[in-house]
């Protein structure tokens, strides 16, 4: 087989391309990959040194970053001095539109991201829109967040809540429900959250660090997740849903 990349070692020495797509101080933090149908790849990471979330594609017809002369397009989505974009996760439909489900560490809130087109709040000029979802809480260690999108196109959102809690966050329209509990409030609030596992109050132990989400075809979810219980340790954990709007939490392995 001939080797045309630059990078790889041993067997797979120059069957890798290894290429920078964008420099600078702490850039590329939780970075979240994604592929569309055509193949184009797509990244949402976090700009560390300036707490910012950012978005770079190769299928844009518009290049300013990457190798050679710029073959991908990078820009930056909230365009805030907040500290915003941890844990992103990313997901792309194949028209190319992002979704995007990320921390902001000033609010301490889980935020959503979407392309729009125009008329949003973030994004380049108003491209994109940016909600607030709902509270994380950092005390309790938010290291989850995780997304994954249905067959119709609604996002499911796995994350860390208040009191080291698993939660799970979904449009309200995606449960055909009038009226949800969290999310944007134009009028009524346009999402629903839900706790899906958590220990007692006052308990040392939190669940939903490092989470995983992913939907079967039916469009169940099942949720991978660390639960740290200070007394014994921590657990690999799994929340599958038996049917709609019903999660058993399962312990698969202690560590």
């Amino acid at each position: 087989m001939d080797s045309y990349g630059n990078c790889g070692h041993g067997l797979a020495a120059g069957v890798w391309e290894c290429e920078t797509i964008q420099t600078g101080d702490k850039v590329g933090q939780y970075a979240s990959l994604a592929l569309d149908g055509a193949g184009n790849r797509h990244i949402a990471y976090y700009d560390g040194g300036n707490g910012d979330l950012w978005y770079a594609t190769s299928s844009s017809s518009f290049y300013n970053c990457g190798p050679g002369d710029n073959t991908w397009f990078c820009y930056s989505v909230t365009g805030s001095t907040a500290d915003v974009g941890r844990y992103a996760s990313l997901y792309v439909d194949n028209n190319n539109d992002f979704q995007i489900a990320y921390y902001e560490a000033t609010t301490d809130a889980l935020k959503y991201a979407f392309d729009k087109g125009s008329g949003g709040n973030c994004g380049i000029l108003g491209s994109a829109q940016c909600d607030t979802i709902d509270d994380m809480q950092t005390g309790y260690h938010p290291l989850g967040v995780s997304m994954a999108e249905d067959a119709t196109g609604y996002p499911i959102i796995a994350y860390q809540s208040e009191y080291g809690s698993l939660n799970v966050a979904r449009p309200a329209a995606a449960l055909d429900l009038f009226n949800g509990n969290c999310g944007p409030a134009p009028i009524f609030n346009t999402w629903y959250c839900e706790t899906i596992n958590r220990f007692p109050l006052f308990v040392p132990a939190r669940h939903g660090d490092f989470v995983s989400v992913a939907l079967s075809p039916s469009g169940l979810a099942t949720i991978a997740y660390y639960g740290f219980i200070k007394s014994s340790g921590g657990n690999l954990m799994v929340s599958y849903q038996q049917f709609y709007e019903d999660f058993l939490p399962l312990v698969i392995k202690n560590q």
